[in-house]
């Protein structure tokens, strides 16, 4: 058994180490319980990405025509005698 002052010292030493870590847990706790008050602005930031429907202009022609040999009818999309759009084809159900 070690006598005098190391004895002493490693004693402290250990109590001291056990102290600091009590005081860091208790005061991390402390900061990061602790909400801080954040103004809010009222000013919305960035940008809405929202739709925008418009109806065709008169030029584009709608129209549906029946094909007896497939038994199906298209509808097309067109401008003058050019095609704006892939052909939908539909069963009479």
């Amino acid at each position: 058994m070690k006598t005098g002052l190391s004895a002493f010292s490693r004693t402290h030493r250990h109590l001291l180490a056990i102290l600091l870590l009590l005081l860091y847990t208790g005061m991390t706790s402390v900061l990061y319980g602790q909400e801080l008050e954040q103004e809010t602005d009222s000013v919305k930031t960035g940008f809405s990405l929202g739709k925008m429907r418009l109806e065709n202009p008169e030029s584009i022609v709608s129209k549906y025509t029946y094909d007896p040999g497939l038994d199906r009818y298209i509808y097309s999309e067109t401008v003058g005698n050019f095609d704006i759009s892939y052909p939908l084809i539909l069963s009479p159900e």
